[in-house]
């Protein structure tokens, strides 16, 4: 009986934990139009659909609308970037490889300090994992090695996000009285990251490959960026550093 009643509960019970997953109230948050969007397809029968496409489009929706909102206090925006974060998370762990590449994004914004690089790291790299394909041989050996490949290039999509976080913090540098980032600092840090390139075996078609991915995943991120350097700040200029050590990090293992 102890058995039966375990095994009702092991299948009852993840049921329980996501049949309640959407908030009403975190609904109400998105703009008219986005809210909607996501009461046409994700509210039937009332209720709500916890369906990662939903879960994740209510999460950035939320992150989004936080983040433009310039009349927010430091407590609000973090009260809504944790919702956000929420959310997100249910959608990437029920297998959405787009919530894995924007908890990424999130955990990358330099916003109130809130980045976490590893994290950031980790998410990035499960949104690009391959899903499994059916073969009807498989060599071990051959199988070991496609893994072996992504993870270095997960490392190498990540060091192309950050070094184009670099050339936008030296574009807003060059006409300014106050550099995030000098010439010489400039030259520097391409010719190790082009080094890096190098002793990762990636060719100028493959770099071209993987630019064009980074800069179409982190479309939002950049442009954020963008409209947060317009004024040079202390905070700015932290984050900046903070870029930047870890691009050094990675190239320089």
């Amino acid at each position: 009986m102890k058995f039966l009643n375990k095994l009702i509960l092991i299948i009852i019970l993840p049921k329980l934990l996501f049949s309640n997953v959407v908030n009403i109230d975190d609904v109400n948050l998105l703009k008219l139009n986005d809210k909607n969007i996501f009461l046409k397809k994700c509210y039937e029968k009332k209720e709500f659909k916890n369906t990662p496409k939903c879960l994740n489009f209510l999460g950035i929706k939320i992150f989004l609308n936080a983040y433009y909102n310039n009349e927010l206090q430091e407590s609000e925006f973090i009260k809504l970037y944790k919702k956000s974060i929420y959310y997100l998370e249910i959608s990437a762990n029920k297998g959405s490889k787009e919530a894995s590449r924007n908890l990424g994004w999130l955990y990358s914004n330099d916003k109130f300090n809130l980045h976490n690089f590893e994290k950031s790291s980790a998410y990035f790299k499960k949104s690009i994992k391959k899903e499994g394909v059916k073969v009807i041989k498989a060599d071990k050996k051959e199988i070991g090695l496609k893994n072996i490949e992504n993870n270095n290039f997960s490392d190498v999509l990540l060091a192309i996000s950050l070094i184009n976080k670099v050339k936008i913090y030296f574009e807003y540098s060059k006409n300014n009285k106050y550099k995030y980032i000098t010439n010489n600092e400039y030259e520097k840090i391409n010719k190790n990251f082009n080094a890096f390139l190098n002793s990762k075996k990636v060719s100028f078609n493959k770099f071209s490959e993987l630019e064009k991915i980074v800069l179409e995943d982190n479309k939002l991120i950049f442009t954020f960026l963008k409209e947060d350097l317009k004024n040079f700040n202390k905070e700015n200029m932290a984050n900046y550093n903070k870029v930047f050590v870890q691009l050094k990090k990675i190239i320089n293992n």
